[in-house]
């Protein structure tokens, strides 16, 4: 019979952003997202550190303005798939976040990055909707969703 295997026997490294996570959802600026918001935030915080880590090779200490941006406004059009209520609130959730980070001393990289994003967050939302920046696999999926 085979042995079970509980999660406080497994080796596994924490979660590289786990200690920003709980510093944000305990802060002020969590307390001023929607209920909607804070259900989706430690998904699209997760999400986005995997995309900027997977297109831009930079891991949490070492996002830049370049990366948040090639990351928001490249990758994430071409390839990001996921409900309205998530797609609207990407730019919400990450500023607020970024914006713990600067104030709370807990920098994820040496930029501040809120700074940046209110002039990321309309080209955000039109590159989301608009297919010109989709990537093949999207814009094949949006087609069979519209037949």
């Amino acid at each position: 019979m085979p042995e079970d295997i509980s999660p406080q026997t497994t080796d596994e490294k924490p979660h590289p952003l786990l200690k920003y996570l709980k510093g944000f959802q305990a802060g002020y600026e969590f307390s001023e997202l929607s209920p909607e918001e804070q259900s989706l935030s430690t998904e699209i915080i997760d999400d986005f550190s995997y995309y900027i880590w997977l297109y831009q090779d930079q891991t949490p200490g070492n996002w830049t303005k370049d990366g948040v941006e090639r990351t928001l406004l490249i990758h994430y059009p071409r390839s990001l798939i996921h409900c309205e209520e998530y797609i609207l609130a990407v730019p919400i959730i990450l500023s607020r976040f970024f914006a713990y980070c600067a104030s709370d001393n807990q920098m994820i990289g040496e930029e501040d990055l809120s700074d940046h994003m209110p002039a990321l967050t309309t080209q955000y939302y039109c590159r989301m909707d608009e297919s010109q920046y989709w990537g093949p696999r999207k814009a094949f999926i949006f087609l069979a969703l519209a037949a």
